[in-house]
């Protein structure tokens, strides 16, 4: 993953994310993007993505401040007290088919706060992983989270965090 550095107005931004974006305005639907950069870089692995919809990261710090954005998020020294997504977006129905018809199901790495438990603001999302009998693995980030937020949080913190937000314990095994 790489992010911007500097002070621009591009600092703290993904690469894939700008590029993802750039191709949304070029193709019908975001997986058409997502699918013709696959094949620019010969990428062989289904990429689906959580929502078609623009969609924001937003929270509530600990003070109960509104933050919006995965950059500003990212940023926060405090565990928020709430995430959520602005607008509310349902998730697509390849990932939906993806996680009815998985054998296993890969959670992470990725940004704990920014990556991971986004996905798990979608309640239809969260309603197919509670239905789903497919065992799930979470993998650990092998460096250090760059938020200090999320830094701050155990295993066992985020264990406890999907699965509130999924309803049922649903981690079988760990690789960390």
């Amino acid at each position: 993953e790489y992010r911007f550095s500097g002070n621009g107005e591009l600092a703290g931004h993904n690469l894939g994310n700008l590029m993802l974006k750039a191709l949304d305005h070029l193709s019908v639907r975001p997986l058409e993007a997502i699918n013709l950069v696959r094949s620019l870089l010969k990428v062989d692995a289904a990429l689906i993505p959580m929502s078609e919809q623009p969609v924001d990261l937003m929270a509530h710090d600990h003070e109960g401040n509104h933050v919006y954005g995965e950059v500003n998020v990212d940023q926060l020294a405090h565990m928020p007290q709430e995430l959520m997504l602005s607008p509310p977006v349902n998730a697509t129905r390849e990932a939906l088919d993806a996680i009815a018809q998985a054998d296993v199901i890969l959670i992470g790495p990725g940004s704990f706060l920014t990556s991971l438990m986004p996905l798990l603001l979608l309640d239809d999302l969260t309603q197919a992983l509670r239905r789903s009998s497919a065992s799930m693995i979470y993998i650990g980030n092998l460096g250090r989270e760059l938020s200090v937020a999320a830094a701050a949080l155990s295993l066992k913190d985020k264990l406890t965090l999907m699965e509130e937000k999924i309803g049922r314990r649903m981690i079988d095994a760990l690789i960390v």
